[in-house]
């Protein structure tokens, strides 16, 4: 088991700053709506400090937007994270939420419209 205390020491952190700088990671990356449903939790385990991520899934699709790019929608496979093309993107959305998302690109940020 790995202790955060090495992240904490390089960046100058105590455990506040590394949560806050977690949830605005969270934030910038996935959006304000989809990082509500992290809840981050650090706890004592064998004298050491560790991170915990708690993620509820989410009741739409989410793009994350990372150094690969904006707009990346990843998936878990088995013990996996892995990449979707788009046009598998859209067929996982389809058939995990029951349709496709209408997408726009505005001032670097994703916009999920509702259908009118």
């Amino acid at each position: 088991m790995l202790s955060i205390q090495p992240d904490l020491d390089i960046k100058g952190q105590d455990l506040d700053s590394y949560v806050n700088w977690l949830s605005t990671l969270f934030i910038t990356s996935l959006g304000a709506v989809a990082a509500l449903n992290a809840r981050i939790r650090l706890q004592r385990v064998d004298e050491k400090t560790v991170c915990l991520v708690d993620v509820q899934p989410s009741i739409k699709p989410v793009f994350a937007k990372t150094a690969k790019g904006d707009g990346i929608f990843y998936v878990r496979l088995n013990n996996t994270t892995r990449q979707l093309p788009t046009p598998e993107a859209i067929d996982y959305v389809a058939a995990h939420w029951g349709g496709a998302p209408s997408i726009a690109m505005t001032d670097d940020r994703l916009l999920s419209e509702e259908p009118t």
